[in-house]
Parts: structure tokens; sequence; C-alpha cells
């Protein structure tokens, strides 16, 4: 792992008072005496993060991940520097934010440059001549994963779609008509045409989550399933890591195997590399395959070798985002954190370049996965996509520190900051004090996303809630003390048939929250209600089970006060609730009018924080696309709002970090570090 790297100096604002006109839904909130102002420093988590790549002669093409609006980028491989820095626009047709492009690729003339962001779900063209943009297509469908483009110029663009499932559609640039080649394989096998590649006749299509690769001719007809790969009793998340085609080959990646066959999938080879394989491209002069490894190495397959040889090694602590081959006889990439390299076949001499230093603005503030306070009042830590990033705002001095993965959550245990890790559930510690870093230990055990992460200081133990993997009923609870090694353990079946979603530690107990999707996407019809289960602290015990609303089937976030539990629920989103445990039953929050309507909802779901005898809540404002603010506790009736206008910052959901015992607390405004003053 490289070592951290400190971050430009924080500018400071201080925002005007939050406008209150907008805030209404129904009768869900009472309105405070005063807004709780927030005061705003920089971008609290710094990305060059790169997902598109493509290559035409000596040119490359890259886009931005997570930053808005999304960086599109031309660099000239002969001289190794950007050539043109643009910015797709930031909503889509739809209104939505464009948050970044997996999908990109140049025309095969090199003129143009298509590129497909989410969530706006569009399809842009950009010319080279003139360095502009302009919208060709709207509505692809819901994230567009993978693009190529025929030798005739028509466009096919890869889908993941959670109610379509693995779609894929094609523009025709000269008629300007999208159509649908429907489904590359059915929504119950995966909802994933995670990698698309096109020769002159046909479509072919890998799926991650359950792999499956097929094929269709272009024109017309249906799939063919071509290769499935096994799934082995208690493997439930299966899938390619990429495709790639040759005259008479599909190239397919699968861990560390390459599969190569003929197109129509007969004459089946397996060949072993070194370590987990992601990238790949095929040289139609030499017939070789290069393929980069999850370990940043770069090798050669010679065409019918079985042997693979290592010819580079990325300085990243990152994976490969994309490789392809520039002439002449210059094979080329990047990596996730904005590192482009080179590498001269004939002589192997291998070239990197910063992105982030070539190009500042290519920079920006990313969506942010998890936040938390510090001992000291003036340092927060922000968890982002392959990164935890330490704020002092009392110096100005900020440190990035590189992970591999998404920090879902964070927490500080004794010295040490422990993330949370996604999708590999590494539990990954920095030491405060030196900057040290290494792992803890991976919470696995079909598990695959972190959720939520909790810190008993008395006894130095981090407590993990955990969604499971697809496939998989139950999600777990994981418990580490990491001052002791080999200390990791994972209690699944608290909640039979949910993930766990949500972990409060109070009085002496542990609480946590279900939620019934699962491992799927998404609830499944006729699902009982999401169960709160409570745990004695000391000895993991379960004490009791409830369910709070029958017809409540995701819980987001739980905490205890003084005998009561307050939540808030994610189907149906923005029910709230305080639950007495001594008469078992709801006590305050929302509720169903004489008409069956809900009444004194919040506007959406988020984290519920326990903090000075009062519970607060930071909510997802859906319509607005905002963060609202409440107090939901004690005594209240109707949730009281504190702010709003925060804007739209989170990746997972909102959260508030409170500082010592202060009522002031760390948050975001417009993917900006800030704190607000919540005194009651």
């Amino acid at each position: 792992m490289s070592s951290a790297f400190p971050l430009r100096r924080r500018r400071i604002l201080q925002l005007g008072a939050a406008s209150l006109a907008t805030a209404a839904v129904g009768s869900s909130t009472t309105w405070p005496a005063r807004a709780a102002t927030p005061t705003v420093y920089d971008e609290a988590s710094l990305s060059c993060e790169l997902s598109g790549f493509g290559v035409h002669g000596s040119t490359g093409y890259l886009t931005s991940r997570g930053l808005s609006p999304v960086r599109h980028l031309r660099y000239d491989f002969a001289n190794r520097q950007v050539t043109n820095l643009s910015y797709l626009p930031v909503t889509g047709a739809n209104g939505k934010q464009n948050d970044g492009a997996y999908c990109l690729h140049p025309s095969p003339d090199g003129s143009v440059v298509y590129s497909a962001p989410w969530s706006g779900s569009d399809l842009y063209r950009w010319s080279t001549s003139t360095q502009a943009f302009t919208r060709v297509a709207t509505s692809l469908g819901n994230l567009p994963y993978a693009m190529d483009v025929a030798p005739d110029g028509k466009v096919y663009v890869g889908l993941y779609d959670p109610a379509a499932g693995a779609i894929v559609r094609a523009y025709d640039p000269g008629t300007g008509t999208v159509t649908s080649l429907g489904q590359a394989v059915p929504a119950a096998t995966s909802l994933y045409a995670r990698w698309l590649s096109v020769d002159a006749d046909h479509v072919y299509v890998a799926t991650t989550r359950d792999g499956v690769l097929v094929r269709r001719p272009r024109n017309s007809g249906a799939w063919t399933e071509l290769h499935r790969i096994p799934k082995p009793d208690g493997v439930t998340v299966t899938g390619y890591n990429g495709i790639a085609l040759s005259a008479s080959k599909v190239y397919a990646l699968s861990g560390r195997t390459v599969l190569r066959m003929n197109l129509n999938g007969t004459g089946l080879e397996t060949l072993t590399a070194p370590a987990s394989l992601d990238r790949l491209v095929h040289d139609p002069a030499t017939g070789a395959l290069y393929v980069a490894d999850v370990d940043r190495a770069i090798h050669r397959l010679s065409d019918g070798s079985s042997t693979f040889v290592k010819l580079a090694q990325s300085t990243s602590t990152l994976r490969h985002a994309g490789i392809g081959l520039a002439d002449p006889g210059l094979l080329v990439g990047c990596t996730e954190d904005g590192i482009v390299w080179d590498l001269a076949l004939a002589t192997g001499a291998y070239q990197e370049r910063n992105l982030a230093e070539l190009a500042p603005q290519a920079a920006g503030g990313e969506l942010v996965h998890s936040l938390c306070a510090s001992t000291s009042a003036s340092v927060a830590w922000v968890g982002g996509r392959n990164a935890v990033t330490m704020h002092n705002v009392s110096t100005g001095a900020s440190i990035r520190y590189p992970v591999r993965g998404e920090a879902k959550a964070v927490g500080v245990c004794g010295n040490d900051l422990v993330a949370a890790i996604y999708p590999s559930t590494e539990l990954h510690a920095i030491d405060r004090t030196t900057g040290a870093q290494r792992t803890l230990a991976r919470i696995q055990n079909d598990q695959y996303r972190p959720m939520d992460l909790e810190v008993d200081d008395a006894t130095g133990r981090v407590f993990i809630a955990t969604k499971p993997n697809k496939g998989v009923a139950d999600g777990a609870l994981a418990v580490i003390k990491p001052a002791v090694a080999n200390s990791l353990q994972v209690l699944k079946g608290l909640l039979p048939g949910q993930a766990v979603v949500s972990v409060d530690l109070d009085a002496g107990k542990i609480f946590l929250a279900g939620d019934r999707s699962a491992g799927d996407e998404a609830v499944p019809p006729g699902a009982a209600g999401a169960q709160i289960t409570v745990l004695n602290l000391a000895t993991l015990a379960v004490e009791r089970t409830f369910t709070p609303l029958g017809e409540g089937t995701a819980l987001m976030s739980i905490a205890h006060l003084d005998g009561l539990v307050y939540g808030v629920y994610k189907v149906p989103s923005g029910y709230w609730f305080a639950w007495d445990l001594a008469q078992g039953k709801r006590v305050a929050g929302s509720s169903k009018d004489a008409n069956g309507n809900w009444v004194r909802m919040l506007p959406g779901y988020g984290e519920v924080v326990r903090h000075g005898g009062h519970v607060f809540a930071a909510v997802i404002a859906e319509s607005a696309a905002d963060v609202h603010l409440y107090r939901l506790g004690p005594g209240l009736t109707n949730a009281v709002l504190r702010n709003q206008d925060l804007g739209r910052s989170w990746y997972t959901f909102p959260q508030l970090g409170f500082i010592g015992s202060s009522m002031t607390a760390w948050t975001l405004s417009n993917r900006k570090l800030a704190k607000v003053d919540l005194t009651v």
C-alpha cells in the first residue's frame, strides 16, 4: 500500500441561514425556532477516479466516476499529456445527476467519442474537432455499464436494470434511433450486462453476479448461451471480469482463469494466471492477449500459449480501470485512482503519469460513503471510494489514505481508525498517530456489504452490521477487537432471512435492525415485516426480537434512548417511530390517517443517532435530492426539522458525527465537509 498523501489546504465558508420555505411533507415536521446553520469547509473526499477508457490511434479517452460534473479527458500517449478536459452535462434528460461514466468508446474513424453516464442514462456524442457534447439518445436504462462500437459505427450498450435485468440497447447514428436487443439473460439469473463486445456479426455479453456468457446476431435473433461459470456449493456471487474478441475466438476472464473458446462457444480452453484478472485486450497484429490482474501487474499471453509473462507492475494501490492498444506497438491503460500508463511492447519500457498532476481540474469532490468524528474536536474522518481522508480543520491539513474499495463505515477505536470496506469485507485500520495501515480481518462468511459500525470504548470492540451476498438469506454481525489478533467473530442468524443494516450499542445492549431484501436487490413481494433484535452486550446472547411495523419490510437505522428504540425505514421510505420496549408498542412517529394515508412521515431515509439525551435523524429528501436533519425525541410527536438545503453529498445515506460531548456534529454540505450545531 502506498503512503498517504496530503491534500491542499481547506477553505472555510460560512453559509447563510438555511431556507426552510420548501420542506413541507404533509404534516411531517414541527418548525424549529431557528435553523441549524452549518459551517462549511472544502471537499470532504477528493477523487480523480477513472471508470471509462477508450483508445483510438495514439489518443486515449477517459471518464471519471463519482464526480459531478463528470470529467471527460483526452490524453496524448505519444507526448504523455492531457490535451482536453471537458465536462459532461450535470444532469440527464430525466433530471437526475450524472455521477460517472463506465461507458466510453470512440467511433471507428475517431471523429467522435460516445459516452453514457449514470444516473442520467443518456447517450452523448463528443466531437473531437469542436470538443462539444451532443445528447443523441435518452433513457437508455438504469445504469449503462458496458459499450462497444461495431465496425459500421452502431453503438451497443449493456445495462444493469433492477426491474428489466441485463438489457442491451443499440444506437444507429445514421437514423438516430435506439432499439432494444432484449434481455441478454433472464432477470432471475443476472441483472448485470457488465461486459460487452461486438464484431461485424454478433453482440457478446458476459454478466456478473451469476456469470453467463451469451451472444446474438446484431440484426435479429435470440440470445444463445456460450458458457456458464459453475457455481460450487457455498459460492453465491460469481461472474466474469471482462471479455474480448479476435477474428476467431472469444476470451473471457473469471477469477484467475482465462477462458478461450471459438466464437460459437465450442473448443473451450481454460488457462490459469498468477493472480485474479480484471482487464484484457487482444492484439490482432500478433494474436497475443494482454491482461491486468488485481495486484496491478500486466501480463502477456501469446497466441496458442498457456504461459503468462509479466511485463510491468503499476505503482498504483488500486485496480486497472482500462487497458488498450495504441499504435504503433504501445500497450496503454489506466488505474482507478487516475494513473495513466504506457508500455512499449518492443522494448518493455513502462511509463506512468498522474492525471491529477497533469490536469488538476480532473480531480473533485466525490459522493461520500461514511463519516465519523475523532477524539480531537477539529478532526473528522471521511470514508470515500478507494480512500479514507483525515481532515484537521484547525490546521488546514488533510491526509488521504488509499484503501481498496469503498469505506462503507468508519469509527475510532483507541488509536485506530477502523474502516469496513466493500466489496472485500476487509476491516482496515489506520494508526491515527503514525498513519500506518493494516488489515485486521475480512468478514466474508457469505457477507458482501458493510452497512453500519459502532465502537464499544469500554472493551475496545468494534461491531459491524452486514448485508449478505446475492441469494444468501442471513446478514451478520461482525465483532472484532483491533488490539487483539485473530479476534474476529461473525454471528449469523440473528435476524433470519434479513440483512443486518444497523447496529446500536446502549445500556449494556446491542440493538440490530433488519432488511427483508437480505442479499437481493429489492424486498421480495409479500415479505414479512423487518425485525429488531436485542442482544446482551457482554454475552452476545439474544434477549428479544420484535417487529415495529408489519408492512415495513426494510429498516434503515435505529438508536436506543431511555427504553425507547427510535428508527427510520427504507421501505416504506421515511416512516419513523419510537418503540417503547416495556410496553411493546409504538408510542410516537408516523402512522396512517382515517383514509389510509401516511402522516408525520420524513421525506426519506437515513441515519438515526443518539447524542446528548436526544435522538436525531439525517435523511435523504428524495424529491429534492437534498439532505434534511431532524430531532426525533424524546417527547416528540412530530419530528422537528433542524436543517435542510445541505444538497446531495452521499453515495450511501446521510450521517452525523457528533464531536465529543458537544451538540456540534460533522456532516456534509454539497460534497463539502461541514459541521452543524444541533443544540436543543
